[in-house]
């Protein structure tokens, strides 16, 4: 069964640990559906165990003010669909692409509503209506920093608001150092072992070291399995009750000895509660809608709440499973490094991550940090041309420019290597061509300097518009003839004056109404008048960006005629 990502939250509560394995989420590349709110957007996962789409958007308060001047829409992997509708806490928000007038009701309550917001907090949107009629749910996070305020199921009912610092009292590798066999886990560790060392090490007795000059011998364990099907808790959850002592988890790793194989990773963690002087003071609090199994949490004496089975914990060794031999096997902890991607607009970090690869007898090569896929970056076309007509650097930590720099660009099954960060002419016009909503430009194989960072990847995401099908034919009724028909017969665009000069045809003089929509679906303009009967023509400000394609609707004596219009390139 696909593993379900784990939120941006999740990742932020393991912040200070040795760098976690990035878990590649394979339900995501197979999900159509993505969620738009004005330029926020969210594509789905779907979590098989509860039959649910989840979405997460990482977004300012600014951004999502603007976003609700624009009405949600809901994209099925081939066009938006023309209805949407969700709760956010008590409100009812729906928005029909035919009917402006639908979410224009909500947006009194839903202004009101987000006056509450600040850039701590996390929005959750339930009971989006997929295209498939399973429910989905995107959390909203409109800053990545360390204290977020949540809202749960006894934040509704309370209405109450729950700050949580991240942070916490969790433990790291900082505060305890792990002997264990003759293996000294701290920042210098070794991080690869073959099977035979893996198996001395958990047999051996472990003692940890404290700053404060304490030893204690741990026995209260819990490990986490890196496969090549997703990252596995043992034992799941683990509370007070249901940590393992130290036999208890080898007999648990000899039971699974079959899944130890090569490329395999472990993460060790115990707990150490004799330190701690402030035990928890409430009862613990469950956010289903944040965290698959709804993981508890707990609040300190100090105001702090953390995840219950976090109180206490410290992270205490990483191991890979790799065959004798293995080239990647002297490679310590401290040769880990920082990287920045730099592209125009485009930024992306590579933290604390091995730069090393090394030749395989069969001429391949292997990395000593396992593969990364960078978050999606969402961007328009026109954005990403201008990214690529700008020069791509690749910074080392101390933020000097490395070079040569080489990578290889993707598109469509087409692909060109790029030198000195500068995009071919040619691919820039097979870009400019080709490119099309929901395409996904690739970054990959990345050399910068002496620094192999081929592991990584990264993806430029063109923002998706309106490409479906029209609802409506540019003349109607089809029967008749064309003096007979309500006709949208032309449109031009008048770039010095801002216009777009339309032609329509009546049969009869009556009344018109007119609207002109932008790609992304928001109602631009609209007016309502009388007109004669024959050709018409009318000029129609353009409102927004020059560059974009605009939908005109007409009404009039009772049907309903619909076409889009190109400007001029």
């Amino acid at each position: 069964m696909t593993k379900p990502r784990l939120f941006p939250l999740v990742l932020l509560l393991f912040a200070g640990f040795l760098p976690l394995p990035i878990v590649t989420d394979l339900s995501a590349q197979n999900c159509p559906y993505i969620f738009y709110w004005g330029t926020v957007q969210s594509r789905f996962t779907f979590d098989e165990a509860k039959g649910q789409y989840n979405g997460v958007i990482n977004t300012s308060l600014d951004e999502m003010s603007k976003a609700i001047d624009r009405a949600p829409r809901m994209w099925d992997g081939q066009a938006l669909q023309p209805k949407c509708s969700f709760r956010l806490d008590t409100l009812s928000v729906k928005s029909d692409y035919h009917n402006p007038d639908l979410y224009a009701a909500c947006q009194p309550a839903l202004l009101t509503f987000s006056k509450q917001w600040n850039d701590t907090m996390v929005v959750v949107l339930h009971e989006l209506l997929l295209p498939d009629g399973k429910p989905g749910v995107v959390s909203i996070f409109f800053s990545r920093k360390e204290e977020l305020r949540l809202f749960s199921a006894r934040d509704r009912q309370n209405s109450g608001r729950l700050p949580l610092n991240t942070e916490g009292r969790i433990m790291t590798n900082n505060d305890a150092i792990l002997q264990w066999s003759t293996e000294r886990f701290d920042a210098n560790a070794r991080e690869f072992f073959t099977i035979d060392e893996f198996w001395s090490i958990v047999e051996a007795e472990p003692l940890l070291f404290f700053k404060d000059n304490r030893i204690l011998r741990p026995d209260a364990w819990a490990f986490t399995l890196r496969t090549p099907s997703g990252m596995h808790q043992y034992p799941d959850n683990p509370n007070k009750e249901k940590r393992y002592t130290l036999q208890q988890m080898r007999t648990q790793l000899r039971n699974m000895e079959s899944e130890l194989r090569e490329g395999t990773g472990l993460y060790f963690y115990t707990w150490d509660t004799s330190s701690l002087n402030n035990p928890p003071r409430m009862d613990t609090i469950s956010i289903p809608e944040l965290f698959r199994g709804g993981y508890p949490l707990v609040q300190m004496s100090d105001g702090t709440i953390i995840l219950a089975h976090e109180y206490g914990r410290i992270q205490v060794a990483n191991i890979v499973i790799v065959p004798d031999g293995d080239p990647r096997l002297p490679v310590r902890g401290s040769q880990r490094k920082n990287f920045k991607l730099q592209w125009g607009q485009y930024t992306s970090d590579l933290l604390a991550v091995h730069d090393q690869s090394f030749e395989q007898i069969d001429g391949s090569r292997i990395h000593a940090q396992r593969g990364y896929s960078g978050s999606t970056h969402i961007y328009s076309k026109a954005q990403i041309l201008n990214i690529l007509r700008d020069t791509a650097m690749v910074k080392d930590g101390n933020g000097q420019a490395l070079s040569p720099l080489s990578f290889t660009l993707e598109l469509g099954g087409k692909s060109i290597v790029v030198h000195d960060g500068i995009c071919p002419s040619e691919f820039l016009k097979h870009v400019e061509r080709d490119l099309k909503p929901a395409d996904q430009l690739a970054i990959r194989n990345i050399i910068a300097g002496n620094s192999d960072l081929s592991f990584a990847s990264f993806i430029l995401e063109v923002r998706s518009e309106d490409s479906k099908s029209l609802q409506y034919p540019s003349f109607a009724p089809l029967n008749s003839p064309p003096d007979q028909q309500v006709r949208l017969t032309g449109a031009s665009f008048d770039l010095p004056a801002a216009v777009i000069k339309l032609e329509f045809h009546l049969p009869e003089a009556g009344e018109v109404t007119l609207s002109m929509n932008n790609i992304d679906g928001s109602v631009s303009w609209t007016n309502t008048g009388q007109y004669v009967k024959g050709a018409n023509k009318v000029e129609i400000p353009m409102v927004s960006g020059i560059a974009e394609p605009r939908i005109i609707t007409l009404t009039a004596h009772g049907h309903t005629v619909q076409q889009q219009y190109f400007p001029p390139k």
